[in-house]
């Protein structure tokens, strides 16, 4: 997604400024995106989500099945109400300076992306040499995004311990031939009404039923984004 990203620079992008844009053109290649966990009432509505299979659990919105994002139209508009913050936050994103500041985030931007001009729009850098106003609030977003992320990690790794996340595998028909696709995670209804009372009652409290639910719900969203794909799909 992001072409040519390079960390913010008072002097470097000193003439840069930004620009809207109401296309998506650079998430068309997106098969799933990263979630945050307060986003999944809103991104239920219209996405399946899933969770990765291999190394730290993630929640994932599924925007497609063969490696084309389906919730774009022919002229790059996004489809569906709402529209992930991951995606959102382009072209700006959190990164490392460098080894040594390791640890430590900092404001980047796609130099390549279309936002970004020298003659028309707002300054990412003031005269002053402070960070403009489209910098100052793609940061304040930034760090929220990254904390919400965090905080998601952290409840996964909660699902993880109490096993309820499952490995599946997604059957794709397409005429005669089948087609497996495995590498992502469900939470598991069984395993669930399986756990002690105290653990999904301390779930309850602090909203991981909510979410757990929310994942459910969006499952029934994984048929349509098949049909867009242009093949059938179910899970086993």
């Amino acid at each position: 997604m992001y072409q040519k990203p390079e960390v913010l620079d008072k002097v470097t992008h000193a003439k840069l400024r930004y620009t809207p844009q109401s296309g998506y053109a650079f998430t068309r290649k997106l098969a799933t995106v990263p979630l945050a966990a307060d986003e999944i009432d809103l991104a239920a509505v219209h996405y399946p989500t899933l969770f990765t299979a291999e190394g730290e659990p993630a929640l994932l919105a599924v925007l497609g099945l063969a490696g084309q994002n389906v919730y774009l139209d022919a002229d790059d508009r996004w489809t569906a109400e709402y529209i992930p913050a991951f995606v959102r936050r382009y072209p700006f994103v959190l990164a490392n300076s460098n080894e040594s500041d390791s640890g430590r985030f900092f404001l980047a931007i796609d130099v390549a992306a279309p936002h970004f001009q020298k003659e028309e729009g707002e300054p990412l850098i003031t005269e002053s040499g402070e960070l403009g106003a489209p910098s100052t609030n793609a940061l304040a977003f930034l760090k929220v995004f990254q904390e919400g992320l965090l905080t998601t990690q952290a409840v996964l790794k909660q699902f993880e311990s109490a096993g309820v996340l499952v490995e599946k595998t997604l059957t794709i028909q397409d005429g005669k031939a089948t087609r497996m696709i495995g590498g992502f995670r469900v939470i598991d209804a069984d395993k669930v009404k399986a756990l002690p009372d105290e653990i999904l009652a301390r779930w309850a409290r602090n909203g991981m039923l909510a979410l757990i639910h929310g994942h459910w719900v969006s499952l029934r969203h994984l048929k349509k984004v098949a049909v867009a794909s242009g093949r059938p799909a179910s899970t086993n």
